[in-house]
């Protein structure tokens, strides 16, 4: 298994090469903008569908890996597609969603999936990429801003940052130190000692 990419929008062809993917799983518009796309195999479609008309739904459900989820359930439809990714055997999966442009309670859970399985997710504006615990992670110079959120105590070390953190222990309380640093150069390296992640953005 190599990676899987799961989508709520449509995505320019600019943003991403599908041949980088084995799978694609589709929420909502992303159900439709993989649907007709006819380049793109092994679709599956994970959603409840009450974001799109009754035309492209009645066609979906004609569609092998159509799953239809009952409108009341504990997970949004955006966990359930990475459960649903991570039970067909897909640990990199890139996730790509319109959120920071619409509601911004659908945004911070983005976030709290982000963290919670280590997710690379794609924004309009902005890039999250997770800190797994204990390795160093690059990041490049694509975004003016840099940000570290951490959900526990943990100790942050940098070397390419315009502000370096030298082994300096963090709280989810004390942490705003962490935010809008910039890349120093082309790229920067980032270690911590639990898992976290970074939000690359620009304004």
């Amino acid at each position: 298994m190599s990676k899987c990419l799961i989508t709520t929008k449509n995505i320019n062809h600019d943003k991403f090469n599908h041949e980088d993917y084995d799978c694609f799983i589709g929420i909502e518009l992303g159900a439709k903008f993989l649907f007709e796309n006819l380049a793109i195999t092994n679709k599956h479609y994970i959603s409840d569908f009450d974001s799109i008309d009754l035309k492209t739904k009645k066609l979906l459900k004609e569609q092998d890996n159509y799953h239809e989820l009952p409108k009341s359930r504990d997970l949004t439809d955006t966990e359930e597609a990475i459960k649903y990714g991570l039970n067909l055997g897909y640990k990199n999966i890139d996730l790509y969603v319109d959120e920071d442009r619409g509601r911004k309670d659908h945004l911070i859970s983005i976030y709290y999936l982000a963290n919670k399985y280590q997710l690379n997710v794609f924004g309009n504006k902005f890039k999250i990429t997770p800190l797994p615990k204990n390795k160093t992670t690059t990041i490049y110079n694509k975004y003016k801003y840099v940000s570290i959120f951490v959900n526990q105590k943990t100790k942050v070390s940098s070397n390419g940052l315009v502000y370096e953190l030298k082994n300096e222990s963090f709280t989810i309380l004390s942490g705003t130190k962490l935010i809008s640093n910039e890349i120093n150069g082309d790229s920067a390296n980032i270690c911590v000692n639990k898992n976290a992640i970074i939000i690359q953005a620009n304004d």
